[in-house]
């Protein structure tokens, strides 16, 4: 059902997490795109400042909602949302092939339906156990994905070394709380993550995989050039931009 609004139609949407970890936003009402947030999407100062996405997305929810404050898995999925809303269900992008580097032309249809899971946590903070002890986690919000991104620094050209300080970052904004058996309770907990065995990690990742509300998109892919088949993620790139502008933007 739609719900009318001044000149514009909102269609009420349900978030994969059901609005379990908000206070009043079990759902939302989004319109589409104008030529309003057309032209934000085209500014590169906000582009640069990071701030053109959630810009466009507060402007086209009738709610009042703190983008920073959303899960991660809520926010991909509105962004997701606005694309069929306002341009439809096809999409088309650029995909670099995993396997020979070729750059291959991709249209496929967007069905958001299908990368959606609820989830099984009810509340937070959230217990995880691990092998060698215990973690006290909040869910993935997108303050916590800017926060990593911000302090991610590329150290020397390993990336590798790139790739572990990145999950660390991650881990430092989602943990309140660590014990471990082999690290002293008086460490602060910064410290404690460092120090933590890769398999205590993995076990967070792990439980955030099989427990926590996500939305994970994938499409078949096969590369027209040496005929490498992997299911993928579907980019977010030029989600927001319709195929024309999206090749004017990377031409630039």
């Amino acid at each position: 059902m739609k719900v009318a609004v001044a000149d514009y139609y909102y269609e009420k949407v349900e978030l994969p997490s059901r609005g379990r970890f908000y206070e009043n936003l079990k759902e939302v009402h989004l319109r589409p795109m104008t030529g309003v947030e057309q032209d934000i999407l085209t500014t590169e100062r906000l582009i640069k400042e990071g701030k053109a996405l959630d810009m466009v997305l507060s402007n086209c929810l009738r709610e009042k909602v703190d983008i920073e404050e959303l899960l991660v898995a809520d926010y991909m999925y509105l962004l997701f949302k606005l694309r069929v809303l306002t341009y439809g269900d096809e999409y088309r992008f650029e995909m670099k092939c995993p396997q020979c580097g070729a750059i291959n032309d991709v249209e496929i249809v967007l069905n958001v339906e299908e990368g959606v899971r609820e989830g099984d946590i009810e509340s937070e903070p959230v217990e995880v156990p691990l092998p060698n002890g215990l973690a006290m986690i909040v869910l993935p919000r997108v303050k916590h994905q800017k926060a990593v991104e911000k302090n991610s620094k590329i150290v020397g050209a390993k990336v590798q070394k790139l790739i572990s300080e990145t999950e660390t970052l991650f881990l430092n904004e989602i943990i309140l709380d660590l014990k471990l058996s082999y690290i002293k309770d008086d460490i602060p907990k910064k410290e404690k993550v460092k120090l933590m065995l890769a398999k205590d990690r993995v076990a967070i990742k792990k439980f955030l995989i099989e427990h926590a509300p996500s939305f994970a998109p994938v499409f078949p892919f096969e590369c027209g050039h040496c005929g490498y088949t992997k299911e993928l993620d579907v980019p977010i790139t030029c989600l927001l931009y319709t195929s024309d502008a999206a090749d004017e933007r990377s031409s630039v």
